[in-house]
């Protein structure tokens, strides 16, 4: 598939078309001609230009760009305009759009160097402030409940039960995290996870700074999507701990325990499972006595929870 046709699947309006898309260019970049990655190059910058793009041609340009900076095969040009034009779509209006923006951030944090993630902080930690801050309107609560109807309805049309149990559902919990998110406070947060994890190991002092940020963040309760962020942070924390190394994140280890029990305690499978998880790879990480040493001290109350986790099967 030539990079035109590409393009062409990554901008569908079918989510099949645009993942076909980002398979293909994944597998075609290191094979496209100098020419032919112009062009790509150059026209996915125009359709960042259109003011009438749909969501889901931004989506699939971001997702585009996503790959050619991971490639490492990106022109000057091209980078220069990618982080000169990125932050608006960080809160774009479509989650989707947001997300992707998030990713293509962390690519671009790891295709140029740390100076893009000095640049972009401030902006990513106002974008959480911001979110965090205010209380939900009227309008996002129904936007939430109208997210939900339509993926309730899509769950149980086509399928041969009348009835159709979301609690007990992995794959419809998951769309909701999708889907539901809190305004844009969960893809803010993604957002500086893969600009953090895109700027270590050079970083790993500065970053360290910012996770007391993260931990303050997965704190707040006053929403009712809180879980699906707990999930996330949760899912990268191990990740960042590897990053930055044993010694940077020892000291930050107790702002996390709160939370983090907090979500092994939950009704939500996937927040749960997401919290036993990390628990048990932070200590393979840190070493079981050590982790468990440092939970004595900080909650005594936690460390039942934290010996029967090791008896709980992931999902």
């Amino acid at each position: 598939m030539m990079s035109g046709g590409v393009l062409e699947c990554l901008c569908s309006t079918a989510k099949l078309e645009r993942d076909k898309g980002v398979v293909e260019l994944q597998k075609s970049i290191s094979t496209l001609s100098d020419t032919e990655l112009n062009e790509l190059q150059e026209a996915i910058v125009a359709l960042f230009r259109r003011d009438d793009s749909p969501w889901e041609t931004k989506h699939g340009a971001l997702k585009g760009t996503t790959v050619i900076l991971h490639s490492k095969r990106s022109s000057r040009d091209f980078v220069t305009y990618i982080k000169d034009n990125l932050s608006p779509l960080l809160d774009d209006e479509e989650f989707r759009v947001r997300l992707a923006a998030g990713e293509a951030m962390g690519a671009l944090c790891e295709s140029v160097g740390v100076k893009i993630y000095i640049d972009a902080k401030a902006d990513i930690l106002k974008g959480i402030a911001d979110n965090l801050e205010r209380e939900p309107s009227a309008a996002d609560q129904e936007d939430n409940a109208r997210h939900d109807e339509i993926v309730l309805s899509s769950l149980t049309s086509g399928g041969s039960s009348k009835s159709f149990s979301l609690s007990r559902c992995n794959s419809a919990e998951k769309i909701f995290h999708d889907t539901a998110g809190w305004k844009s406070l969960e893809t803010w947060m993604k957002c500086l996870q893969n600009v953090i994890l895109a700027s270590l190991p050079p970083m790993s002092s500065t970053v360290t700074q910012l996770l007391p940020f993260v931990a303050n963040a997965a704190s707040f309760r006053h929403y009712t999507q809180h879980l699906y962020l707990l999930e996330t942070v949760c899912k990268r924390l191990p990740a960042m701990a590897h990053g930055i190394g044993k010694r940077n994140f020892k000291s930050q280890l107790e702002t996390f325990f709160d939370c983090v029990f907090y979500a092994l305690t939950c009704d939500s499978p996937l927040t749960s499972s997401a919290a036993s998880q990390c628990l048990n790879a932070l200590g393979s990480f840190l070493g079981p006595s050590i982790l468990r040493g440092r939970v004595e001290i900080y909650n005594p109350k936690y460390l039942e929870m934290l010996d029967a986790n090791q008896y709980i099967a992931p999902l």
